[in-house]
């Protein structure tokens, strides 16, 4: 059976206000005033004692999900236990959770408000076989105001959404989140180490689109290596010529494997990445 829970959270606290909801004005003015909510469906098809070597998890800014068909497809091909989408169009939660029979956890980024994306709600999900709970939302630093941006103005923030699953009878918790992408090296590692100060201390996994463009000045992940995440570096993660892996996953489990998949642009701008994790903690 599944079932919607609307909870509102008080800002950097991981209690949930079950029913309730916290107006963010800036949203409000934009006619939306469920700004800080998630959304929670519970589809969970593997027992949280069930006993696996290893967990498979993926990272992919889907780009909206304009083919939606073709990005459910590639993922019942590759069968991740644990996906972490961006750039999620929050029309299609529906189709993703029911399609791949899969928990969710999603949280409202941006309205766009101009632009070809004009009315668009976009955000970051998280999908898991396992039964998801206790959902954290972690508003980033904001680096610059989307308002004023002529060809994509928006409203919103950046953050990240994360969840904890129970698996071989131990709780963790996993986030996804999309860091700044008109913003300085620097201006990145404040996000990200927001998202370490804020996030629970059973955190295992921390995926997304980090938009870490330069590779001999971005710092995101030393910030990330000083908590014991590990990371593995891949050749691309996008479409785009000039640009290497800026999607990525941390993970405080060991890394068995880590792979990239090319995808055609027409699906999305972004390849998805997949990490095989063993089950224990380094």
């Amino acid at each position: 059976m599944s079932q919607f829970l609307y909870a509102g959270m008080n800002f950097f606290k991981s209690r949930v206000i079950e029913g309730t909801t916290k107006r963010n004005d800036h949203f409000h003015t934009q006619g939306m005033d469920r700004a800080d909510e998630f959304v929670v469906k519970n589809i969970a098809t593997l027992n949280k004692n069930c006993l696996k070597r290893s967990i498979r998890v993926m990272t992919w800014n889907i780009f909206y999900g304009k083919r939606l068909a073709e990005i459910i497809s590639l993922i019942r091909n590759h069968d991740p236990d644990i996906i972490c989408l961006q750039e999620v169009d929050e029309r299609s939660i529906n189709q993703l959770t029911r399609s791949l029979s899969m928990s969710g956890v999603y949280c409202r980024e941006f309205l766009d408000i101009g632009g070809s994306q004009k009315g668009l709600q976009t955000g970051n999900l998280i999908l898991s076989k396992f039964r998801l709970e206790n959902p954290v939302h972690i508003h980033l630093p904001t680096i610059i105001d989307w308002q004023q941006q002529p060809s994509e103005p928006r409203v919103g923030c950046r953050n990240a959404v994360g969840a904890s699953f129970t698996f071989n009878g131990k709780k963790t918790t996993v986030f996804s989140t999309h860091l700044e992408v008109y913003a300085w090296p620097y201006e990145r590692v404040r996000q990200m180490q927001h998202i370490l100060t804020h996030c629970p201390k059973n955190t295992a996994i921390i995926a997304g689109d980090f938009n870490t463009f330069f590779p001999i000045t971005e710092t995101v992940h030393l910030c990330v290596k000083k908590e014991k995440y590990l990371f593995k570096k891949v050749r691309r993660t996008t479409n785009y010529i000039l640009v290497n892996d800026i999607d990525k996953i941390y993970s405080r489990l060991p890394i068995m494997d880590y792979y990239t998949i090319p995808v055609d642009d027409s699906i999305s701008d972004h390849y998805p990445v997949i990490a095989e994790l063993g089950t224990h903690p380094l």
